[in-house]
C-alpha cells in the first residue's frame, strides 16, 4: 500500500551524517526500515573451500546410502517405499510454522501492472524512498545572516543538497526507464511465465535509454520487481539464452523450466537420464550438451536419475 501521507527529511549543513527516526528512513538504512535480502546474504566461500565443502557432502552421502542399502536389504520394497514417501512430507524447517519471520521481506522498487485495455507499464513505488526537501530555515539563513562565511558555507551545503536530491530523482528516472524497456521486451513473459523470458543483455537497454551498460548495472543491482508472477530481482531480467531450431529465442531460465517440467511427467519407475533429457529437449528445438543438461538440472537440485526412481 502506498503511504498517502508525505513524508519529508529535511537536509540541512549539518546533515552530512545523517541520523533519522525509523519512519524516515530507507528500507535497510539509517536504522529503520524493512531489511533487504542482501543484508542477509551469506558471506562468499572460496572457491577452494566450496570444493571441499562439495565432496565432503558427496562422501556424507555416499556413506548414507550405503548405510540404507545394508539396513534395508531385508525390509519389504513397500514398506521401504511408505517410508521415503512419509519422509519426503516431512518439514524440513518446522520452526516457520511458529515464527515465520525469518524470510526477510522484500519491498519491490517497481511494479509492473497491466490496464483494463491489456497495456502494460512500470510503476515506481517509492515505499521505502521518503520525500526529500531543502530546510526552509537554512534558506532563511544565507538571505539574512550577518556573517559573510556562514553565508559561504551555508550555499555550499544547500548546493550540495540540490545535488543529493537531483541524483536520487535521476536514479528513480533510470530504474523507470530500465522497467519500460523490459516490458517491452519481455511481454510474452508477463503474460505467460518465467519460461518465456527472452535473452536480454543490458548492453541492448543501455542503448534503448542511451546510457552506459554500467549505469544500467548499478541502477538493478538490489532492485526488485513485482510481476504477476511474483517479485523478482531485475538482475535475472538479463540473461543469456539459445536460438530454437524454430528460430525464437528462449533464456537459460526457460530451458531450466522446460527441464523440470519434462523430469516432473517422467515415470517414475524408469527416470529420465540426463542423455534421454538432452534427446527431448533436442525435439523441442532446444540443442544442448549432455553436461548443459547436468549443470541445469543440479542448478534446479534435481537428483540423477539413479537417485530418483521409486519403486
Amino acid at each position: 500500500m502506498h503511504n498517502t501521507h508525505a513524508r519529508y527529511l529535511d537536509i540541512g549543513p549539518d546533515s552530512r551524517a545523517p541520523t533519522c527516526a525509523a519512519p524516515l528512513c530507507p528500507r535497510g538504512g539509517w536504522g529503520g526500515g524493512s531489511p533487504r535480502a542482501a543484508d542477509h546474504a551469506a558471506p562468499d566461500v572460496p572457491s577452494s573451500a566450496a570444493d571441499a565443502r562439495e565432496r565432503a557432502l558427496d562422501r556424507a552421502v555416499d556413506d548414507v546410502l550405503d548405510l540404507a542399502q545394508r539396513e534395508l536389504a531385508d525390509e519389504p520394497v513397500d514398506d521401504v517405499a511408505e517410508a521415503a514417501s512419509h519422509i519426503a512430507q516431512l518439514d524440513p524447517s518446522p520452526g516457520t510454522s511458529f515464527d515465520p519471520s525469518g524470510n526477510p521481506y522484500i519491498v519491490p522498487d517497481v511494479s509492473f501492472e497491466r490496464n483494463q485495455e491489456g497495456e502494460w507499464s512500470a510503476i515506481l513505488t517509492n515505499e521505502y524512498l521518503p520525500r526529500l526537501r531543502l530546510s526552509t530555515t537554512y534558506k532563511d539563513l544565507v538571505a539574512t545572516s550577518p556573517d559573510r562565511k556562514l553565508r559561504s558555507y551555508l550555499r555550499n551545503q544547500l548546493r550540495d543538497g540540490r545535488t543529493l536530491i537531483k541524483a536520487l530523482d535521476q536514479r528513480q528516472a533510470t530504474i523507470l526507464a530500465i522497467s519500460e524497456e523490459i516490458i517491452s521486451r519481455q511481454k510474452e513473459f508477463l503474460a505467460r511465465g518465467s519460461r518465456f523470458l527472452k535473452p536480454l543483455t543490458m548492453n541492448e537497454i543501455a542503448d534503448a535509454i542511451q546510457v552506459h551498460p554500467a549505469t544500467i548495472s548499478r541502477a538493478v543491482a538490489g532492485k526488485h520487481a513485482r510481476t504477476p508472477h511474483g517479485v523478482i530481482e531485475m538482475r535475472r531480467f538479463f540473461a543469456s539464452g539459445y536460438t530454437t531450431t524454430g528460430g525464437d529465442a528462449i533464456s537459460n531460465q526457460g530451458v531450466r523450466e522446460a527441464l523440470q517440467v519434462i523430469i516432473e511427467k517422467e515415470n517414475r519407475q524408469k527416470p529420465l537420464s540426463d542423455s534421454a533429457i538432452q534427446k527431448i529437449l533436442a525435439e523441442q528445438g532446444v540443442k544442448l550438451a549432455r553436461r548443459t543438461v547436468a549443470k541445469y538440472r543440479e542448478q534446479l537440485n534435481i537428483l540423477p536419475s539413479h537417485l530418483r526412481r521409486s519403486f
